[in-house]
């Protein structure tokens, strides 16, 4: 994204984050874990789908792991916005320079 956007445009990332390491994180991993891929599963007739949710947002960067990438990757004046209990955050950037 920072390759094609122009100096001194904006970079918006909506990301999922591993939960944070407080009762409502424990129970969202519970819940991703224990109760998704077969709740998912009954109503989309695919249950490995939902399955890999837990691992795949578990694996995904911290939401201050993901704004020094952005910083790094050549974005200033970065941003996040915690939504849902910090389970979801948006993250957002201005390129400074080509």
């Amino acid at each position: 994204m920072v390759r094609v956007v122009r100096p001194g445009g904006r970079v918006m990332i909506l990301e999922f984050s591993p939960p944070p390491k407080t009762l409502f994180g424990h129970a969202y991993n519970w819940y991703l874990k224990r109760v998704m891929p077969g709740l998912g599963g009954k109503v989309s007739g695919w249950e490995p789908t939902y399955g890999y949710l837990y691992s795949s947002i578990n694996a995904f960067l911290d939401h201050n792991s993901l704004a020094e990438l952005m910083r790094a990757e050549g974005l200033d004046r970065i941003e996040t916005r915690r939504l849902s209990g910090g389970i979801a955050y948006i993250h957002a950037g201005i390129k400074v320079k080509d």
